[in-house]
């Protein structure tokens, strides 16, 4: 009686064969591999809309700055140095440099690699900046009269 107990109870325990322990690690190492792949591009990603933000609310600080001092301020890109500064006349405010791998090019309009914002609230040019990565392409819009700006993928 005891040996038969033992027997079934050897018996009834159950385990995972070697081939459902190897699908089960094959599926794991492909989840595991998409999202090493996946991983770069979405910190590419943020990384550019996070530098796109900031330069967004720089934007409207220099904006914000020229209507309070009745002045007027620019915002210029540096592509040699890869940085953009805000300046009063001959004076820098501040500047930021370029996060690494984002590059910045004109886009199709006749505004510079630099923009005023004057007293009024309005900007001296209207057009389209464009920054580049390795797999992303966004524009930055400066919009003329309306003192305002956007931005979006392209």
């Amino acid at each position: 009686m005891i040996k038969n107990g033992i027997r079934r109870l050897m018996l009834s325990e159950s385990g995972f064969t070697l081939i459902e322990m190897l699908l089960v690690l094959s599926i794991l190492l492909i989840i595991m591999a998409t999202t090493i792949v996946a991983v770069p591009r979405y910190l590419e990603k943020r990384e550019i809309e996070s530098f796109l933000q900031q330069l967004s609310h720089d934007v409207h600080y220099a904006q914000a700055l020229a209507i309070q001092d009745q002045s007027f301020y620019r915002v210029t890109l540096n592509t040699s140095s890869d940085i953009y500064f805000i300046s009063k006349y001959t004076k820098r405010v501040f500047t930021r440099e370029f996060p690494e791998g984002v590059s910045f090019m004109r886009g199709n309009s006749t505004m510079d690699s630099s923009v005023t914002a004057y007293a009024s609230g309005i900007f001296s040019d209207s057009g389209t900046w464009i920054f580049k990565t390795e797999h992303y392409t966004y524009a930055f819009k400066i919009y003329l009269g309306e003192g305002r700006h956007t931005y979006h993928e392209q």
